[in-house]
């Protein structure tokens, strides 16, 4: 075998001997987290892991449970951070990374940081509208409308302008006989907030 042959079956060995370490560092910490210390802090670091194993649907699960922990306990500047870190290691392309968007532009916001929630909820709704295009009869894609009332509450002067798009949505939505049980709740929310019933 040649030298140079024998360098790259090394290095792609090594890689792939990192992932599996960095896989089951992962398991460890949920393991112990749900076995005996409890810590929220384990699982966060669980989630590290999978990232960089790129075990992405192991990471996204227990991202998740933070991020319900988080919310629970008004921690947003630590969910702001964590949803940053946990998007710096999410390919763009998986499912669930405009949600994570989406997550911290809600914590971004009661933090004052209305810049970077506008720019989070931007995000999430691009990512939400490319992918409704692609799939359009996925109904969990449809949280577009969410982004643009999101958007309204951070930039009270385009208000109108974001929940008028969002109610034009969830209208084409229900013509389309696309609109899930929890958006029809939206769309009668919106219909009675701007009077258009």
């Amino acid at each position: 075998m040649h030298r140079w042959t024998a360098e790259s079956l090394k290095k792609r060995w090594e890689e792939t001997a990192r992932r599996e370490y960095h896989r089951r560092a992962g398991e460890t910490l949920v393991w112990r987290a749900l076995n005996i210390t409890h810590s929220v802090l384990d699982i966060m670091g669980a989630v590290r892991h999978f990232l960089e194993a790129q075990a992405f649907d192991q990471a996204v699960a227990e991202a998740w449970e933070v991020v319900r922990f988080l919310r629970t306990y008004g921690r947003m500047a630590d969910l702001a951070a964590f949803c940053a870190e946990v998007r710096a290691g999410l390919p763009v392309e998986d499912v669930d990374y405009p949600g994570f968007c989406a997550v911290e532009g809600d914590a971004l916001f009661p933090l004052g940081d209305l810049q970077g929630a506008l720019g989070r909820y931007g995000e999430a709704r691009s990512l939400y509208k490319a992918r409704v295009e692609v799939e359009p009869d996925r109904t969990d894609f449809q949280t577009d409308p969410l982004s643009l009332v999101r958007m309204a509450q951070v930039d009270p002067t385009a208000a109108p302008r974001h929940l008028s798009r969002a109610l034009d949505i969830l209208r084409t939505l229900r013509g389309e006989r696309r609109l899930s049980p929890d958006k029809s709740q939206w769309l009668e929310a919106l219909e009675k907030m701007l009077g258009t019933r």
